[in-house]
Parts: structure tokens; sequence; C-alpha cells
């Protein structure tokens, strides 16, 4: 502003600034897996500046995104297992870090040894018209204006996202003690 704290640069206003970045999103990848239950993944979700909040209500609360490398790059299907398609889940919890489980039954058919399961993670801050961050993809066709991609009938897909296989049992393994006793 002008006066007594004037801001830095060649034109000051007077004003309030604007929030026009989405949250940053970081998180360490899932990885292989040797079991067919749903994994879990852990996001950081911040907004950006830090004096923003993330959006946390029901409906457009933080989502990973996901499905079988076999199902369609569609949002439109239904979100349980009826529909052939990316699904999704809301974060379990409503602060940063968030905290997502994957449900498999969501899915289109059972996730068995030998599935690759593709997944990313997208988040929305409390703005009036919400700024949009997405981690792990590429959306295709558009911007999404909302954590419900299906709602934003630009965006027709993704790709670049995340993955990790669904492997056969974990490699057996014996410890040999010697000697065979001990105190």
């Amino acid at each position: 502003g002008r006066g007594a704290n004037p801001d830095r640069g060649a034109l000051p206003f007077s004003g309030t600034g604007s929030d026009v970045f989405g949250p940053k999103i970081t998180y360490l990848d899932i990885p292989n897996l040797f079991c067919t239950t749903g994994a879990s993944l852990s996001a950081d979700i911040t907004d950006v500046p830090s004096s923003g909040s993330i959006n946390t209500s029901s409906g457009t609360r933080p989502r990973l995104y996901f499905k079988k490398s076999t199902e369609t790059n569609t949002f439109a299907a239904a979100n349980n297992s009826s529909g052939n398609g990316r699904k999704w889940v809301e974060a379990s919890n409503t602060n940063s870090p968030f905290i997502f489980n994957l449900d498999y039954i969501l899915l289109n058919s059972a996730v068995t040894t030998g599935n690759i399961i593709q997944y990313f993670v997208i988040a929305q801050d409390n703005v009036g018209t919400p700024n949009v961050s997405v981690q792990g993809a590429t959306l295709t066709g558009g911007c999404p204006a909302s954590v419900n991609i299906a709602g934003t009938a630009a965006v027709t897909g993704a790709t670049n996202t995340k993955q990790y296989s669904v492997n056969t049992n974990p490699p057996s393994y014996s410890i040999e003690h010697s000697p065979a006793t001990s105190c």
C-alpha cells in the first residue's frame, strides 16, 4: 500500500492481494504391494499463500482418484462398482497430512495379483472461485473447477498418473542363527 507500508516495485497500490495459487500437494508414491487390500496414502496439502486454507467440507475435501490400468480413462462413471472408470475417495480427516484409504470395492472388478493401480491426488482452496491443484497426473481436456472432476465437462481423462503394481506374495526368507541356542 501507500503511506507507511509501501509495496515493493515501481507501482505501489492499495488493496487486498489475490490468492491465485492452488494448494501445494506432496506425498511419497505408493510402492508396489504384495497384497490385494487397499493401500493408504498420506499427503501434505497446504494452501499457498500460507494464510489461505484447504477446503475440507464433505464433497469438496481433498480426493484421491484411482483405477485399474485396464479400466476406462473417464470420470463420468458412478463412484461405485457398477461403472467402469476412475473412482475416488475423500481424505478421511480434515487437516494435513490428509489420509486416503483406497477402497477397491468401488472398482469395476476385484483387484488381483498382476493388476496395476493408477492414482493421483487433487485438492482445492477456499477462495470464491477455488484454485484447484493436481499432483501425480496431467488432466486432459481442461482444468477442473473443483475436486469433483466429473462435474467439469471439459476434463476428459488423465495421463502420466502415478501407479503401483499388486504383486504375488513376497519371497520367503529364513534367518539362521548360530549357535543354535543363546541366552
